[in-house]
């Protein structure tokens, strides 16, 4: 299990519960200020914002609860971590502003049937911009927080303080409205609120479901990490790539094909360098799981390092650098479909043999090649340019006999040179 230097969420997590603990402080001040203002000069409006006010206190604690849950380490019970936790908070945040709508409504039409007139306006009106300039302030707060964390319960909040700064301008409106003896226009406003407020609260559950739901999560980076796969060397194709969100992280996996070339060590270090830029690509990425699997080729070019130019029946070079031809085999879903010989230019050269026997293969798009004996150079040139070496064995005296072996599955791979010094 991840340790806590190796989960700098931890850090951010307690950044969102200071968020929480404030907003909760600051909901007290507002319900208590409203609630009373509100009661004491009949103004529905800023009652209908005060019952708002206080679901919000309820949804701060829950959000605080959920953040301190996600930051808890990984464990037998728990392997994915709790970070669920933080979206349960946002989908019960949800919930109670779908609730508190449901009262400001119902106390609306209530108050359309049975009017009270406002008392005096002075202290509604300030109240209800004081109210408005508080959550403004805290909107800004909880979305910069959370975006920085990425914390979707926090964001979500903060789209619900936002829709309280409007609020609070509405129900300012509503009471000034009264002086003018437009009493009824404050209780359009509060049945206004309340929809709005249904509305946010509904679209918000329906965001925290999706992410319960494993629903496709980041679909902006699906792109950029094929693009970034592509970019990679040795990696012929990315498939089967899943990210699903768990509260403010999220986890991957997804399938590499890589050249069938490449020893275990090779594509394990792949695997590893396409992890390492995952984690940069997405911050918020906590774990990602990558299988990787070789290339199937059903058509690949086969050169064999031969003596003479005479067909299937020319003898076998045992010396890759110094054969004076190579039988080029094409070969298609296991079967020979055409030979062809090229003649070796390293043969009856003085230096630089292994370049120029690499060079000619690779002219000739050749893709597996295989020898006798090889030394280092020629070893690490072709394994540069991802043509793979296999073993042709010493009783293969004939280009047949190693098609033939080839066929049975006894041709071995190279992974190392064979330590010839005359090559």
């Amino acid at each position: 299990m991840p340790g806590t230097e190796d989960r700098p969420f931890i850090s951010r997590f307690r950044e969102g519960e200071t968020v929480a603990k404030v907003s909760v402080l600051a909901m007290i001040v507002l319900t208590v200020v409203k609630g009373v203002v509100g009661w004491t000069y009949h103004s529905v409006a800023l009652l209908a914002d005060a019952l708002n006010s206080l679901s919000d206190i309820l949804g701060s604690a829950l959000i605080w609860s959920g953040l301190k849950l996600a930051g808890k380490p990984p464990n037998e019970r728990f392997p994915y971590g709790y970070y669920r936790g933080e979206t349960l908070a946002s989908l019960f945040v949800s919930i109670m502003i779908v609730l508190s709508g449901v009262e400001i409504l119902l106390e609306s039409g209530r108050r359309l049937f049975f009017p009270e007139p406002i008392t005096s306006t002075l202290l509604p009106l300030l109240a209800a911009a004081f109210s408005a300039v508080t959550y403004y302030v805290l909107s800004r707060y909880k979305l910069r927080v959370g975006e920085k964390i990425g914390s979707s319960s926090l964001v979500a909040d903060s789209t619900h303080s936002m829709v309280d700064v409007y609020a609070g301008v509405m129900v300012f409106v509503g009471i000034a409205l009264s002086l003018v003896g437009l009493g009824v226009v404050e209780v359009l406003v509060a049945l206004g609120l309340g929809v709005y407020i249904i509305a946010q609260g509904l679209q918000l559950s329906r965001e925290a479901v999706l992410s319960l739901m494993d629903a496709e999560a980041c679909p902006e980076y699906l792109d950029k990490i094929k693009r970034m796969a592509a970019e990679i060397d040795g990696i012929v194709d990315v498939h089967d790539i899943r990210l699903r969100r768990a509260g403010p992280v999220c986890f991957g996996e997804m399938h590499l094909t890589v050249s069938r070339d490449l020893s275990i060590d090779e594509a394990h270090d792949l695997a590893d360098r396409m992890e390492n830029r995952l984690k940069d690509l997405i911050p918020h990425m906590e774990t990602v799981t990558i299988h990787t699997e070789p290339e199937q080729q059903t058509r690949f070019r086969l050169a064999i390092p031969a003596e003479e130019d005479i067909g299937l029946d020319a003898r076998v070079s045992r010396h890759f650098n110094r054969a004076p031809f190579f039988a080029i085999v094409d070969i298609d879903e296991g079967e020979v479909r055409g030979v062809d010989f090229v003649e070796n230019p390293a043969a009856s050269a003085e230096k630089k043999r292994g370049i120029l026997a690499v060079n000619t293969l690779e002219e000739n798009h050749v893709t597996a090649v295989a020898v006798g004996h090889i030394g280092e150079g020629p070893f690490d040139i072709l394994r540069a340019k991802r043509i793979a070496i296999y073993n042709a064995p010493a009783e293969a005296r004939t280009v047949q006999d190693v098609l033939t072996d080839y066929a049975l599955g006894r041709l071995d791979r190279l992974r190392n040179p064979t330590g010839e010094g005359h090559e």
